[in-house]
């Protein structure tokens, strides 16, 4: 996960070599919108996965972008309501998935970002968003009634770092 400046300053084709040399296999670029990305997502001919992102509150316009240009997965960012700290509403990112697997055949994460951390998501709301990271190697390893487990885990060691 990376801005666009550096691979701007660096020039797509250069990046895009330098990215697969170095054994990078997806690549997602927050600032990259799908409306602007038809030359970025040409790095899949060099064998990386563009991976957009995806919201609560995107659009079936913005959807059915995204599904045109990504590939790897689709990143669907759930996070906690940031002027009050609160949970996301559960129902709402739940109802929202069928529109997004309707468009794709690409898996589709669901992220909680930096939230998993907080008890948002616990007992039948674990089971509505059971999409999984891909390559992930605590993920893979997970059976499907212990992976948020072991994601949050997982991420709450990433938040401690980050922290420390």
């Amino acid at each position: 996960m990376g801005y666009a400046n550096p691979i701007e300053a660096m020039g797509l084709e250069r990046f895009a070599d330098a990215a697969r040399q170095a054994g990078v296999d997806g690549v997602l670029v927050i600032d990259y919108p799908p409306e602007e990305s038809a030359e970025f997502a040409q790095c899949s001919a060099h064998a990386i996965d563009m991976i957009f992102l995806l919201a609560p509150t995107s659009t079936e316009t913005r959807i059915e972008q995204v599904a045109r240009l990504a590939s790897g997965y689709i990143y669907y960012c759930v996070a906690a309501r940031r002027d009050r700290g609160q949970a996301p509403d559960l129902d709402d990112v739940a109802a929202k998935l069928p529109a997004i697997r309707g468009k794709t055949r690409l898996p589709v994460g669901v992220g909680f970002a930096s939230a998993m951390d907080r008890p948002h998501v616990r007992g039948p709301d674990r089971r509505r968003c059971r999409d999984r990271q891909p390559n992930n190697p605590r993920m893979e390893q997970a059976s499907p009634g212990t992976c948020v487990e072991k994601g949050a885990t997982f991420l709450k060691e990433i938040r401690r770092a980050i922290d420390a």
